[in-house]
């Protein structure tokens, strides 16, 4: 080994150590801040001020903080501040895997595969929450006019061929009717409940189907500021008889109920 190669692998060894000090620096740094965070927090009298004051990245990190002990209280501000719900929502969707494979082994799916064979009836579908794609995509191969509507970053991650819309479903709706509403495990991500049924009641006309599901447990809602609330099978059937539907059947499935439900 000549020098030149010798000095290339010590300048990368100290390159791979000066990083890994520098990320330990950082981890450092904030969880001393997140510790002067966390103590001020509950110490205040007013949490929704203190919230308010935090800069994204302070709020998404402190709900994490000390196994999200403040993630409930994060949640139920952020069913206030829509804006700042929109960003949670995004951040956390974006860092993962794209989601909404058209998966038959799930219920959920079994009962939209059954609607969209009845071509007479279905013409339209919308997905509120499309995520990767998948669902509008095995819709659009059908010959049904099928959209999917999600936040701009998880949109511009989907590189399926499909109709996609950019939409923050906290302070606006998509326009048309739709024969088919599906909302998976979407609407405990929403700050305002009642604006979001009013929405899926003015993109639906009479004989439309909702397909929506929910997260019922407390283990999903707990230590966890990204999901906004939990709901009981009556809590949730009341939601939909409320803002213009009836709930043909509900089911549960892998901690959440599943409404079927018509205009």
């Amino acid at each position: 080994m000549n020098y030149r190669d010798v000095r290339g692998k010590a300048f990368g060894i100290v390159r791979k150590v000066w990083q890994k000090c520098a990320r330990k620096s950082v981890d450092l740094l904030w969880r001393v801040r997140l510790a002067y965070l966390y103590g001020k927090t509950m110490k205040s009298n007013n949490k929704d001020d203190a919230y308010r004051r935090l800069s994204f990245e302070e709020m998404r990190r402190l709900s994490e903080f000390n196994g999200g002990a403040l993630a409930s209280d994060i949640s139920h501000f952020l069913k206030n501040d829509p804006q700042r719900n929109s960003s949670f929502q995004e951040w956390w969707f974006a860092r993962g895997e794209p989601e909404g494979k058209f998966d038959l082994s799930l219920k959920i799916y079994q009962v939209l595969n059954e609607l969209l064979e009845r071509k007479e009836n279905v013409r339209s579908l919308i997905d509120l929450g499309c995520n990767s794609g998948a669902v509008v995509y095995e819709a659009m191969q059908r010959g049904i006019n099928a959209v999917g509507v999600d936040l701009p970053l998880i949109i511009d991650r989907i590189t399926l061929p499909i109709k996609a819309i950019a939409m923050d479903l906290n302070r606006e709706f998509p326009s048309g009717t739709f024969d088919i509403i599906l909302c998976r495990e979407v609407f405990e991500h929403v700050s305002d409940a009642d604006a979001f049924w009013e929405g899926c009641n003015r993109i639906a006309h009479r004989g439309t189907i909702l397909l929506l599901s929910c997260p019922y447990t407390r283990r999903q809602f707990e230590n966890n500021a990204f999901h906004l609330r939990i709901l009981s099978r009556d809590e949730l059937r009341d939601a939909i008889e409320r803002h213009g539907f009836v709930a043909r059947e509900i089911f549960c499935e892998h901690e959440s109920y599943v409404v079927v439900a018509e205009k």
